[in-house]
């Protein structure tokens, strides 16, 4: 026979903040995702769906403490429950649901790309030619036509920026590197390789 748990009074300001901060997160770009995603509270009912994520977390929450506390049963979810739900959900559950989303689709150029970024990144380049991509950076996986296709991706994206410079005989390609990469975390750039 279910019982029945009641939430603590205060739940509401924490959806409210919750939300708040999904919404900003969202609007700055820094989630990589659509501003209106339906999860968390964009368009449709998406917020109602964080929130009964959040309480069933927390109720769970509430009675693996109760489980391992030998106490009494709970019959109210106290807010420290609901508060690491919702951190739970912001910080763990949000982060990993868009980086699977992301990989939706994704081919071994998006791999070879997400190498090639990281590489870069690692190694502090800020210019790279097709020669150093091929040897250095993907390790001669590709030929030197796969790897140029592979950069103009790249440039499409606004990665690169591909750059001639005169030898006075057969000018010489290069690629510029968005100094951006250099800002942001391992994980962002691995995740949008393709979406700038």
């Amino acid at each position: 026979m279910p019982a029945t748990v009641i939430m603590a009074s205060s739940h509401h300001d924490m959806f409210g903040c919750l939300q708040r901060q999904s919404r900003a997160l969202s609007s700055s770009g820094s989630l990589c995702m659509p501003r209106n995603t339906v999860w968390m509270g964009g368009n449709g009912n998406g917020g109602a769906r964080c929130q009964r994520m959040c309480y069933a977390l927390a109720g769970t929450l509430a009675y693996l403490d109760w489980a391992f506390s030998h106490g009494e049963e709970p019959n109210l979810v106290e807010d420290c429950f609901l508060r690491n739900a919702a951190r739970l959900v912001r910080d763990y559950f949000w982060p990993h649901s868009r980086a699977a989303l992301r990989q939706i689709g994704l081919t071994e150029r998006h791999a070879d790309e997400r190498r090639l970024l990281r590489w870069l990144a690692a190694n502090k380049r800020t210019e790279i030619s097709l020669t150093e991509a091929r040897r250095d950076a993907l390790a001669q996986r590709l030929d030197a036509e796969q790897t140029q296709h592979l950069l103009a991706g790249l440039v499409r994206a606004r990665w690169l920026r591909q750059v001639t410079i005169e030898t006075g005989g057969r000018p010489r390609q290069r690629w510029k590197v968005n100094p951006r990469l250099f800002s942001i975390s391992d994980t962002e750039t691995a995740a949008s390789a393709g979406s700038l």
